[in-house]
């Protein structure tokens, strides 16, 4: 038995998971599989072990919000989230078809919980994800200008396939702010997928799209800065889910639907 040699040589090439599972079946009775079966159960524990440090990986480069894992999500909560919908966004679709999330309600419901949440099964299924708060987005780019990395930071920020941006509309923006603003959507059009969560609740999701597109105005022009065929969130872009969240009659109420062009 050469054992040893190929456990050392395992290692050498990197191949830590292969070795570990030679080594553990050094201890196990499996004289009754073939040479095939046993390679496979070496492939697989190199697979598998690969697999879960490049999501641990992701997980750091992603900087979520602790313990945000889907499967601790409350549904008995009163805000009545509505579980079977949820269930089909953490399945991963809208991410495949480069479709965004909106979340909007006030302070407590637990948008950004549920924002992460996403992002984290994101990670899960082998896409990229980063968080952050659109005031420290925007200081990052403004440094960014002044250190002359700004071009390299709208790069990094396209390539992530699940940009989860938190507290968007705190406050008002100014003409610098709007355009960084813009280029980071835009060049996510169409290409990845955004998670934004806002506090400018409005009765109607039609009329929450209609906010936040009102927050990328200027103020002098009036002049939307965010188009429908160029950025996000558009109530014309049928790639949009909305989380509503609020109150009625004293009870949490948080409703998720997809966005269209019809008349509301």
């Amino acid at each position: 038995m050469l054992h040893h040699p190929t456990y050392d040589k395992l290692n050498k090439l990197r191949l830590f998971g292969m070795a570990r599972a030679l080594h553990d079946q050094g201890s196990l009775d499996l004289d009754h599989l073939g040479f095939e079966e046993r390679l496979g159960l070496l492939v697989d524990r190199e697979a598998t072990e690969r697999d879960g440090r490049q999501l641990a990986l992701r997980l750091l480069r992603a900087k979520l919000k602790p313990n945000t894992v889907a499967e601790d999500t409350d549904y008995r909560h009163a805000r009545g989230l509505d579980k079977p919908l949820f269930q089909r966004l953490l399945a991963g679709q809208w991410l495949s078809e480069k479709q965004n999330v909106l979340l909007t309600g006030p302070t407590g419901v637990g948008k950004t919980w549920l924002a992460c949440a996403l992002a984290h099964q994101a990670c899960r299924q082998g896409y990229s994800a980063y968080y952050v708060r659109l005031p420290r987005l925007l200081d990052e780019l403004s440094i960014g200008r002044a250190d002359s990395r700004y071009t390299k930071l709208l790069k990094q920020l396209a390539r992530i396939d699940a940009l989860v941006i938190d507290d968007w509309g705190l406050a008002v923006l100014d003409d610098v702010h709007r355009r960084d603003l813009l280029e980071v959507l835009d060049d996510r059009h169409s290409a990845r997928s955004t998670i934004v969560t806002s506090q400018l609740l409005r009765a109607r999701p039609r009329k929450s799209c209609n906010a936040l597109n009102s927050f990328m105005r200027s103020p002098s022009t009036r002049t939307p800065l965010l188009s429908a065929s160029s950025g996000f969130p558009s109530m014309h872009n049928r790639d949009v889910f909305v989380s509503r969240v609020g109150k009625t009659g004293g009870h949490h109420v948080c409703k998720v639907l997809r966005i269209s062009t019809e008349n509301r």
